[in-house]
């Protein structure tokens, strides 16, 4: 449809080249070298132009009813998909964003019967606030669909809907007017408020990133970790925000796990803090997810337990008295010093 002007009117001077270079042809056969009175040029000159306009005219004729059947076809299968579309659309004036048109969804979602929201404004429906928000998207949408962000929408004995929202500018009963598209991701939005609420209180930390490593989500055990607000850290770079990291091991094992799709692990330890953390890389399609446990309290008691054992192999190996131990089945498992060199000097070997 874009190019049928151009179609037209090239197909329209092929054949008038083509007409007149093979209707000359044509004429001299038939006359030959005998000689014609002028009033038989003039009669044959007037059939050749009536004989064109003839064609012609049937050819443009088929031309436009193909192209008017197109734009029909075209415009019922636009209309189709705006009327059946599951998502609530208006039509609305670009200008005063009175309501022109709506789909079924929209009749259904604002719950009111379509003669009366034809002759509602949006402003009853959205803030004043929502509305120059709109306006300003309109401008600058460049009259494709684009995702414009979010607008609150007052419904009749309802509380307010967050709604996303997209704005296409199209020309509608010869007016400039615009599609405006709600979806309701309330539903969405509650579920990642549940899952948020879940991060915000768990004992790990958590860092959601994407492919280039800019931060996403932190939780806030992660601002404790590391002792920084997470709007520092949001949108930015992780290794902007911490360039150290950049020099360590740990910046090489997140690029292996990012590239293999691998989940790898590494335990750190926070001088600022104090704290050993024991990190789980989870790689994703977008980017990637780290949880971060606190370690501290095993750790310590990992201490606590091979100075015990240093201590009392220290205080077993300085007796001349024979310590040794042995399993179930009578096979010896350790032996202090004493009891080696006894053993080995009865046998010669340890």
């Amino acid at each position: 449809m874009k190019y049928a002007s151009y179609r037209i009117a090239g197909l329209y001077i092929l054949f008038g080249f083509l007409w007149i270079y093979f209707s000359d042809k044509a004429l001299s056969a038939i006359v030959g070298n005998s000689p014609l009175s002028p009033e038989k040029i003039l009669f044959l000159n007037n059939s050749k132009g009536f004989i064109f306009i003839f064609i012609t005219g049937l050819l443009l004729f088929f031309l436009l009813k193909n192209v008017f059947s197109n734009l029909h076809t075209s415009h019922k299968e636009q209309r189709s998909l705006f009327e059946n579309s599951p998502n609530p659309m208006l039509i609305l004036n670009k200008e005063t964003f009175q309501i022109n048109d709506i789909n079924f969804a929209a009749n259904a979602f604002f719950k009111m019967n379509r003669t009366d929201l034809l002759k509602t404004h949006l402003k009853q429906f959205i803030s004043k606030e929502d509305i120059e928000l709109l306006k300003s998207t309109i401008k600058n949408s460049h009259g494709v669909a684009e995702n414009s962000g979010f607008i609150e929408v007052q419904l009749p004995g309802t509380v307010k809907l967050k709604l996303q929202f997209f704005v296409t500018t199209i020309s509608f009963q010869e007016e400039e007017n615009v599609i405006l598209t709600l979806l309701d991701i309330s539903d969405k939005l509650e579920f990642e408020q549940r899952i948020s609420d879940i991060l915000e209180n768990i004992a790990e930390g958590f860092i959601a990133m994407d492919n280039e490593f800019n931060c996403l989500y932190i939780n806030k055990k992660f601002e404790q970790f590391f002792q920084i607000n997470r709007h520092v850290l949001l949108n930015r770079s992780i290794w902007d925000v911490f360039p150290h990291v950049k020099e360590h091991s740990i910046h090489q094992l997140m690029q292996q796990s990012k590239l293999s799709g691998q989940a790898a692990h590494f335990i750190e330890y926070l001088v600022p803090t104090q704290t050993w953390l024991y990190v789980t890389l989870y790689p994703t399609k977008d980017g990637l997810s780290a949880f971060l446990q606190d370690i501290s309290a095993a750790r310590k008691s990992e201490d606590v337990i091979r100075k015990h054992q240093q201590n009392l192999n220290a205080l077993i190996n300085a007796t001349d008295d024979l310590v040794w131990s042995v399993n179930p089945e009578y096979c010896l498992i350790s032996a202090n010093q004493s009891f080696r060199n006894s053993y080995q000097a009865a046998i010669g070997e340890v």
